[in-house]
């Protein structure tokens, strides 16, 4: 048994509501202390059923500020105009070792850590507010615990500046692409690895005859629209859109000034709902940012695990087979012709489905990946990117 401290930040964005199911806000341990949709929940929960000991550092929690104060001043700051948003984010950024608010944060950090003794230091990626110092004191502690960063986005769009001066502290930093393993390697880092961090759970990702009774779609497609990453999906879409396509997305993306997309549109889709959409679609359809050229986002596991046969332009060979596990296309003119010929081949939707389901819940679970993850963390023989 390995004991294990879990540090996560819970978005104070509105993503997380009552319907993402109830949590607790302090000194809470176990799932119950993060949101159903979020996919550290899973983390925590695939770490527990592998026998270990974890315990949660949520970042997020206030630290000087009272949690009520800390929520408002986050929604007041967000509702301001972009032009006046960013020069104050630029200047808490600038300023975060000496943010009296983070230094609240980081000093229970580690006093928790100090109390608790843990061997592992998990931290979830995407917060300024963890100081490398704090990463630096964490390694002294007199046990010396190892630490990986769990990090699924572009390290050149989407680290943070906390997150590329402590990369090089790290003892490993996992994430989802070659690409994005070669770049943390170039910041520094002294392991990096293309785990990929996403995948399943089985007891959470499956067909559902009680979702099944929502109306049925031809193609589902759950993801960003909005932002210079996700621009190429506005081209895929629009190559299906008159065969029955349905779009999920966060917010009501730009893209969908089009009509044929606009027409499209089902509105938010928060993460414990992913079933109405997978198991009421004849072909669930997956496109990566271009910034991910070896494919491993969410979808890539999780649209299989629900029983939908997957439509995919990228992933890697030893996950999945095309033609058996998955559907490959490489361009929206290849995706049409690719939905055209399966929705007269029903016999071949359900083969590729059972194959996908099949790889999905036995080869790429949480659990699976987070054994891999520890095996290779403790593994005393330190790697470059690959």
């Amino acid at each position: 048994m390995t004991r294990i401290l879990l540090v996560v930040g819970v978005p104070n964005d509105g993503k997380f509501t009552a319907r993402d199911g109830r949590y607790e806000h302090e000194g809470s341990q176990g799932p119950a202390c993060l949101p159903d949709g979020m996919p550290q929940r899973l983390w925590l929960s695939a770490l527990e059923r592998l026998g270990h000991e974890v315990r949660v550092f949520r970042y997020s929690d206030a630290g000087m500020l009272g949690a009520f104060a800390n929520r408002g001043l986050a929604h007041s700051v967000r509702r301001l105009p972009k032009a006046i948003r960013t020069p104050i984010d630029s200047l808490v950024h600038r300023t975060a070792n000496a943010n009296p608010e983070f230094r609240a944060r980081n000093r229970r950090l580690l006093l928790q850590a100090a109390h608790y003794q843990p061997d592992v230091i998990l931290l979830s990626g995407g917060s300024e507010i963890i100081r490398p110092p704090t990463i630096q004191r964490l390694k002294a502690l007199s046990n010396r615990p190892k630490i990986a960063l769990l990090h699924g986005s572009p390290p050149i769009y989407s680290a943070t500046r906390a997150e590329r001066t402590f990369a090089r502290y790290v003892d490993a930093i996992y994430t989802n692409d070659d690409f994005f393993a070669a770049d943390w390697t170039m910041l520094g880092a002294k392991r990096s690895v293309n785990l990929p961090v996403s995948a399943c759970d089985p007891e959470v990702h499956h067909p559902s005859l009680e979702a099944a009774s929502v109306k049925r779609h031809t193609i589902a497609f759950v993801g960003t629209l909005n932002g210079l990453m996700h621009e190429r999906r506005w081209e895929t879409l629009d190559a299906v859109a008159d065969l029955g396509l349905a779009i999920w997305a966060p917010e009501f993306p730009a893209a969908l000034r089009s009509a044929r997309l606009f027409h499209c549109y089902q509105g938010p889709l928060l993460n414990r709902d992913l079933q109405v959409a997978y198991t009421n679609c004849t072909l669930g359809l997956n496109i990566h940012s271009h910034t991910m050229l070896t494919g491993g986002n969410l979808a890539t596991f999780q649209i299989p695990a629900f029983g939908a046969p997957q439509l995919i332009d990228r992933f890697k060979a030893d996950w999945f087979t095309a033609g058996r596990d998955v559907v490959q296309y490489s361009s929206p003119r290849e995706l049409r012709s690719c939905v055209e010929s399966l929705l007269g081949q029903p016999g071949r939707q359900r083969d590729i489905a059972c194959a996908g389901h099949r790889r999905a819940t036995t080869e790429h679970t949480y659990e699976r990946r987070f054994a891999g993850l520890l095996d290779n963390l403790n593994n005393s023989v330190h790697e470059g990117g690959r």
